[in-house]
């Protein structure tokens, strides 16, 4: 492709209708880094599922790529995860307490 061109990528057919690994969001990445296109437009259409792990490396690698990045058909469901995969984890103290053994009577 020529300069100025925009990239368009199905993650569907570039990765699967599942994404799950930290490594393929990596990959995807490597390729659009390796473009000459400036801009890049990835289609979520078709993309059932994401994980954790796959969404919060792509928006790392996403915020810091020099290429324009934009989104197109992301599902609900996928925007809730990428948006919550940003978001930092607050842990929840437990307090410990004491538990006495059940007795079973066999």
């Amino acid at each position: 492709m020529s300069k100025g061109k925009i990239l368009r990528i199905s993650l569907k057919r570039a990765i699967a209708p599942y994404l799950a690994l930290r490594a393929s969001a990596d990959r995807l990445f490597d390729k659009i880094e390796s473009s000459s296109c400036k801009e890049v437009v990835i289609d979520f259409s078709g993309i059932e599922a994401i994980t954790r792990s796959f969404a919060h490396q792509y928006s790392i690698r996403k915020q810091s790529s020099p290429k324009s990045i934009s989104e197109v058909k992301v599902p609900t469901s996928i925007k809730s995860v990428m948006t919550l995969s940003v978001k930092p984890i607050h842990m929840v103290a437990v307090a410990r307490t004491s538990v006495k053994p059940m007795r079973l009577l066999l």
